[in-house]
Formats: C-alpha cells, sequence, structure tokens
C-alpha cells in the first residue's frame, strides 16, 4: 500500500508539471514575477501510519514468535526420574538372578545329599475277597508289611524326617494308607521303615481281587509304594527348613524280593509335600 500511493502521487504531479509548462509555452514563454507566482502545490498523496494499525499488523507475527519461542524455549525435562527407575531395575534384576543361582546351588547340592530308599521286604500275611448276599459287591481284607531302608549317605549333616506318610498300592488296587513317626538319621547311618497296612473288607471290583489274589500265590505281585513327606538337614544341631520330598518305589516285582533282591526307588524334591 505505501509503495503503490508514492508512485501514484508522482506520476500525477509529473503530469500536472508538464501540463504546467505548455501552457506557459502557449503564453510565450514568459515567466511570471516571482513576486506573483504562486507557490506550486504538492499533488503527491499523503501516507499517513497509526502505531496501532502497525501493531495490530505485526501482532500475529510476534505472536507466532512469542509462542515458537516458548516450545524453542521450553526447559528440559529432569531425567532423574528415568536414572533412578533404571537402577532400580537393574539392582532388582542382579539379586533375583543372585537369587536364583543360590538357590539352584542349593538345590542341587541337597538333591545330590538326598537319602537313598531300597524296597527291602514284602510280606503278605493276609489276602481275601467275600460277598455278601444282599449284593453283588466284592470286598477286600488285606495284611501286608512292607521293609524300606533309608539311608542317609552324607558324611556330615544328619537328617530328619517329619509328616512322613506311605501309600500301597497294587495294579488300580489300593492297599491302604500308612503314617510314620518323626525319625532322625545320623550321618553315614541305614534306618528300617516298617509299613504296616490293613484293609477291613474294602469294596474292590471283583475281576481285580481275584487277579490280585492269583498273582499273590504265584508270588507275581506288581507294588508300589509312595512315601511322601519333608526332610531337614541338620546344621550345627540346628534343624533348617525342609524340603518336601517323594520315594517313589513303583512295580516292584514280588518274585524278585523273594529271591533276595533290594531293588532301589527313586527319591526327588517335590515344590509341595
Amino acid at each position: 500500500m505505501l509503495n503503490f500511493s508514492l508512485r501514484e502521487g508522482s506520476s500525477l504531479g509529473a503530469c500536472f508539471a508538464m501540463a504546467g509548462l505548455a501552457a506557459n509555452n502557449s503564453r510565450g514563454g514568459q515567466a511570471q514575477p516571482s513576486g506573483n507566482q504562486r507557490p506550486q502545490r504538492n499533488l503527491s498523496r499523503r501516507v499517513s501510519f497509526n502505531e496501532s494499525t502497525l501493531k495490530q499488523s505485526e501482532s500475529p507475527r510476534s505472536s507466532v514468535i512469542d509462542v515458537e519461542g516458548q516450545r524453542n524455549n521450553t526447559p528440559p525435562r529432569n531425567s532423574g526420574c528415568n536414572i533412578c527407575c533404571a537402577w532400580a531395575s537393574l539392582i532388582v534384576g542382579i539379586l533375583v538372578v543372585m537369587f536364583l543361582i543360590v538357590g539352584a546351588i542349593f538345590f542341587s547340592f541337597f538333591q545330590s545329599n538326598m537319602p537313598e530308599f531300597h524296597f527291602q521286604r514284602l510280606q503278605i500275611n493276609r489276602l481275601d475277597i467275600s460277598t455278601t448276599k444282599s449284593s453283588d459287591t466284592t470286598f477286600l481284607t488285606t495284611d501286608i508289611q512292607v521293609d524300606l531302608n533309608a539311608t542317609n549317605k552324607n558324611g556330615i549333616m544328619p537328617v530328619f524326617y517329619t509328616s512322613l506318610t506311605a501309600d500301597l498300592s497294587s495294579q488300580d488296587i489300593d492297599l491302604g494308607k500308612v503314617h510314620l513317626p518323626d525319625m532322625e538319621q545320623k550321618p553315614q547311618n541305614s534306618a528300617r521303615l516298617k509299613l504296616h497296612s490293613q484293609l477291613q473288607k474294602e469294596p474292590v471290583t471283583e475281576a481285580d481281587a481275584k487277579d490280585l489274589i492269583q498273582k499273590s500265590q504265584n508270588h507275581q505281585i506288581l507294588m508300589n509304594v509312595i512315601v511322601g513327606g519333608v526332610v531337614h538337614y541338620v546344621i550345627n544341631g540346628h534343624k533348617m527348613p525342609g524340603f518336601p520330598f517323594k520315594v517313589l518305589c513303583e512295580d516292584i516285582y514280588q518274585g524278585l524280593l523273594d529271591s533276595g533282591e533290594v531293588p532301589k526307588c527313586q527319591v526327588k524334591m517335590t515344590p509341595v509335600s
């Protein structure tokens, strides 16, 4: 707007000046006296600038500059929290790894020093089946003795057994559950666990009961004994927290026991007793 107005005034002034020269020339080129000469009017258009208008025209730009300046001048966020969180995560991770390593070492140590169990003897004192006139149900009556040999092969630490229970069975027939008292065993020492189970007219399937009696007569019973409990290691006279364990004596052949063999049972630690 400013450039356009100035140019327009200049062109108009030039036109009027040329018209005046032409009029003087037509009058004979005589110049008017200086005293009577009227001052030449400046025909250029005046352009006024209002300070408020300039401020208004510049305000959007200045506001944009201010916003951009605020964005650029925003102080950086404090990274101390992120650093603390990273260090805390690292420390926790290291502690977890160390705990797992120590736990694995202790587990491996105690697992390698678990007592050994052998199935030593099976004695069947009674094994009868009966039925009632009112029903066709078959009942089983038993009196069975099982001996297990437990050996603490550790030469340094005594062991202590608590919450011992034993389940006896043979080919899907439950032959009773036995609860054993707590027992302490010194290093390099062996002990005999006597499991005495009795059933009185326990309902069973007739075919299974007859098959069990026939195999007993032929000394061909397959016996299963599962012992569960908690084993504690005694260090400097102090009983340490125990580890659940199980003794698995599975499919022990009666004829093998009659020949004097003592099959080894599987011993393993378990998450729960």
